[in-house]
């Protein structure tokens, strides 16, 4: 299995998100949370999404799992490909059904309305670490509409990484992320949506995805976290110890 650090972000893909963000950003009670959620992820979702261009062609069919607050989602349509957006409520996004189709689905409970490999690729960022029910009927329904060959990009945050080890070891906290389970569940209340359950290694999500034929092609170690010199140093030496990672993998068949 290669391993990798993130590639570099373009301009051109911060514009397309910076674009979703102006089309989309709602006036509603999550207002407040979306322009939070674009600033802390702005650059992450310009890295998910030179990924994808430089994975994918344009005109594949890209389903993309728990899409709010759509700006990958919105930007990935604009550079070219057809995406489906799947979510728990797509209705707290209020443009975002003009702007490309989306469908509503509870990923943890619900059969996907979706026929079996339509997905040329299958966009799972930031979604593993807030499955609370049944990971394994949800990733099922990730293989199911996954054609043979097709592409699985899957990020979440990194309990090995330098700041998870550092909560386990000296806050007697299990996650860097978002280490308050109570406040985690709260979200359910307040945005709709589950926070982080917990958070995974490599090697729990790539042994996890075996099971559905899934293989891990490449981990990518992504992100920088502290600010002190000597903590981002380790982290640019040891990629491992960096806050997240993308697994980038391929359906067998």
């Amino acid at each position: 299995m290669k391993r990798s650090i993130e590639p570099a972000y373009t301009e051109a893909d911060l514009a397309l998100i910076d674009a979703a963000y102006e089309k989309l950003r709602p006036s509603d009670t999550i207002a407040d949370w979306f322009t939070q959620y674009f600033r802390n992820h702005r650059k992450r979702l310009a890295t998910d999404l030179r990924m994808l261009r430089d994975t994918a062609s344009e005109g594949d069919t890209v389903v993309e799992f728990g899409s709010a607050p759509c700006l990958l989602t919105h930007a990935a349509q604009a550079a070219g490909f057809r995406v489906i957006g799947i979510d728990l409520e797509p209705d707290r996004i209020t443009e975002a059904a003009g702007s490309f189709e989306i469908l509503k689905c509870d990923i943890e409970k619900d059969t996907v309305p979706l026929d079996d490999g339509v997905a040329d690729v299958v966009l799972f960022n930031e979604v593993f670490e807030h499955l609370r029910i049944d990971p394994i009927f949800t990733m099922g329904e990730v293989a199911r509409v996954l054609k043979p060959g097709g592409q699985l990009f899957l990020s979440t945050p990194n309990l090995q990484s330098l700041a998870g080890i550092r909560n386990l070891v000296w806050s007697n906290r299990s996650a860097f992320v978002c280490p308050d389970p109570y406040y985690e569940y709260t979200k359910l209340r307040t945005l709709g949506h589950m926070g982080h359950v917990r958070e995974y290694t490599t090697r729990d999500v790539t042994e996890f995805l075996e099971h559905f034929d899934i293989t891990t092609k490449e981990i990518i170690y992504r992100g920088m976290r502290g600010k002190r010199r000597l903590t981002r140093l380790t982290q640019r030496l040891v990629p491992r110890l960096r806050p997240f990672f993308s697994a980038a993998a391929t359906k067998s068949g």
